[in-house]
């Protein structure tokens, strides 16, 4: 248990980019060689915008997010399949496709449908559907405000 307490000590002060702590250069290259991708790996911009989902199609669900309690906080994996669906779908979308813009108020219900196949062996996206860009209300300004997430930018896709 000690051993571990060590190795956890050492790859955090080669991550922190200064500290009273220092390490040799041949402390911090064999942390680095052990763990070359260093904290990175379990971080992510907390200001990166986010997809979403809006199906207008009557009866479409999302089971997002997957550690939700209707996924059985995770054990359940019908919303991982349906962003792994999003996903392949975006990546099928013609490089001339523009996104819109979305200015505050506009009804982008209104909008023209691009069709789409979904080619997953089991489908579980289907009908129309709005697929958003948002930018996710940092938590320290979250209180401030009615709105979680603030749509970006906008694609309507239909389907089969």
């Amino acid at each position: 248990m000690a051993a571990w307490m060590i190795v956890l000590f050492f790859t955090v002060i080669a991550a922190l980019p200064s500290s009273a702590i220092q390490l040799t250069k041949h402390q911090s290259k064999t942390i680095s060689m052990i763990y070359p991708q260093s904290w990175g790996f379990f971080s992510k911009d907390p200001r990166e915008d986010s997809l979403n989902i809006y199906p207008l199609t009557p009866g479409e669900k999302l089971r997002w997010p997957n550690n939700s309690l209707k996924n059985v906080i995770g054990l359940n994996r019908y919303g991982r399949t349906q962003g792994i669906e999003l996903g392949l779908m975006l990546e099928k979308l013609p490089p001339k496709e523009k996104w819109k813009d979305y200015t505050a108020g506009q009804d982008i219900k209104n909008t023209t449908f691009l069709k789409v196949k979904n080619e997953s062996p089991s489908p579980t996206l289907k009908g129309k559907m709005i697929i958003t860009y948002e930018r996710i209300t940092p938590w320290a300004w979250s209180k401030h405000t009615k709105t979680k997430r603030t749509i970006k930018k906008f694609i309507g896709v239909d389907v089969n």
